[in-house]
């Protein structure tokens, strides 16, 4: 812990402050011993930080994840975390800021040199959102999420722009440096020895984006009316035949190849090593092709256990539709199905499109409307996990509390166990952390979404993050409000220690 002083007795560690809270001891302890295990029930048995209620279905869910109990849910923030979260919440609660964020990064670069802006980004929105740039800033987060019952959701920030313009080599090239950055970041997820070792992986990072919207135009029923492609697909992975796509041009044809081919290595690598790789929807244009891909590699890679996912995204009218086909399709194959469960994070633009070409727009018509969607895909895939709990997997990516319990009492009501793996729940690390650690301490597999890369490579990713979940970032207000209990709690303890 930064700022105290420690005294080494035997095999014990101790703060010499007397005025430390004695559940900060144990997890130093834990922290010292370097813990691997991400949510292991017994890495809380011998803590000194309240009852920790044990891994089962006896207790009722709704009263043991406490999200209000900001003593213990930031008790291993230290307080200039706390200060922070509080500072860069608030500033990207501020739409002007967030739109701007492009335009005030550089300015700031420029005003205050490389050195400077690289150490101010640190101390707040790098800080607060990425994981680090090294395996050691890396370790530093996964121990403090995992003393809090979190396990790491790794992601390598990278992005491909549709519609632009560039050199088809040069693209080329940085697809296959996107490619080895994913197959590095396969190394280190293995290296955690968590107890579900899993990855973010958006496929535009690796094929042309533009290519995926030209294949979604024609296949845009996968598992309904276009079996066939997915089948084809399915086929290259295990041949490498490629399979004809009637709009692709011979160059556009190579393109794909190429992008095929990547993945194959991705998941191939990401099999061998047991790793769940989560497979990002994006853009209704594109999303078609997506799935068609992702559904292609859990006929290769899912014959054993739910290692590929995909992203039902539930603010798009017809997600549960979708989500039944997508399931009867890979049942009839006899392969394992995994979802994960968002509620979607490209309103904006998606409304915007919608309005410029005219077509009626596939966004939810209230916010209720999604809540609605997201709680019948939940009773759609918790059906399918209660009858076969080896077949199918699921995260739970939500930091609406209300859905997070009602996840909660529906697992309990199938009777599925909140440690064995088939449902998960997940969020964005730097932010609802009151979910989170709310759910570890009362012992659901939880994981936080953890970008993991430079400054540079980092930060443009995060600012079209921050754009495209703006009403999430609106909705955070609780939270702080949180943040700001915890820091009065903390202050009033300094002032006027027990």
């Amino acid at each position: 812990m930064r700022g105290l002083s420690l005294v080494k007795q035997s095999n014990r560690i101790t703060f010499s402050s007397t005025s430390m809270k004695p559940h900060l001891n144990a997890a130093l302890q834990w922290l010292l011993k370097g813990n691997l295990h991400p949510i292991s029930q017994q890495r809380f048995q011998h803590t000194i930080v309240g009852k920790i209620p044990k891994t089962g279905l006896t207790e009722d869910a709704r009263s043991a994840i406490q999200f209000d109990d900001y003593k213990t849910v930031f008790e291993f923030k230290e307080t200039p975390e706390i200060l922070r979260a509080l500072f860069v919440l608030k500033l990207c609660s501020l739409d002007g800021i967030v739109n701007n964020g492009e335009q005030l990064m550089k300015l700031s670069k420029r005003l205050l040199g490389n050195r400077l802006y690289t150490a101010l980004q640190k101390k707040t929105v790098y800080g607060q959102f990425i994981g680090g740039n090294s395996l050691e800033e890396l370790m530093v987060k996964v121990k403090v999420l995992r003393m809090g019952g979190i396990g790491p959701l790794l992601a390598v920030p990278m992005e491909d722009d549709v519609g632009e313009q560039y050199d088809i080599e040069q693209m080329e090239r940085q697809f296959d440096q996107n490619m080895i950055k994913t197959m590095d970041c396969l190394d280190i997820v293995s290296n955690l020895n968590d107890k579900i070792p899993m990855m973010q992986v958006k496929l535009t990072a690796l094929i042309p984006g533009d290519i995926c919207t030209k294949l979604s135009a024609c296949c845009p029923n996968p598992s309904e009316e276009n079996k066939a492609a997915i089948e084809d697909i399915a086929t290259f992975f295990r041949t490498d035949k490629m399979p004809y796509i009637p709009n692709l041009t011979s160059t556009e044809h190579m393109q794909l190849e190429a992008g095929l081919k990547r993945l194959k290595m991705v998941f191939q690598k990401g099999k061998e090593k047991n790793i769940w790789l989560m497979v990002d929807a994006e853009y209704t244009y594109m999303n078609p092709a997506l799935n068609l891909i992702t559904l292609a590699m859990m006929l290769n890679y899912n014959h054993e256990k739910p290692l590929v996912a995909y992203t039902y995204q539930n603010y798009l009218k017809g997600t549960e539709e979708l989500l039944k086909r997508d399931i009867k399709y890979i049942k009839s194959h006899g392969v394992a199905f995994s979802a994960k469960l968002v509620r979607g994070a490209y309103m904006d633009k998606e409304r915007m499109l919608a309005r410029k070409h005219e077509y009626p727009c596939p966004i939810n018509n209230c916010y209720e409307d999604t809540s609605d969607t997201y709680h019948k895909s939940l009773e759609i895939l918790f059906d399918e996990t209660g009858g076969n709990r080896t077949k199918f997997k699921t995260i739970v990516a939500s930091h609406n509390e209300s859905t997070v319990l009602h996840a909660a009492d529906r697992m309990k009501e199938f009777d599925i166990d909140k440690q064995d793996g088939s449902v998960v729940f997940g969020q964005v690390d730097g932010m609802g952390d009151q979910v989170s650690y709310a759910l570890g301490r009362a012992g659901y597999l939880v994981y936080k979404s953890v970008p993991y890369g430079s400054i540079e490579d980092t930060l443009p990713y995060l600012l079209r993050r921050l754009l495209e979940n703006r009403s999430v970032l609106n909705g955070v207000r609780r939270e702080r409000e949180l943040l700001r209990s915890a820091l009065k709690h903390r202050l009033k303890q300094k002032c006027f220690p027990d």
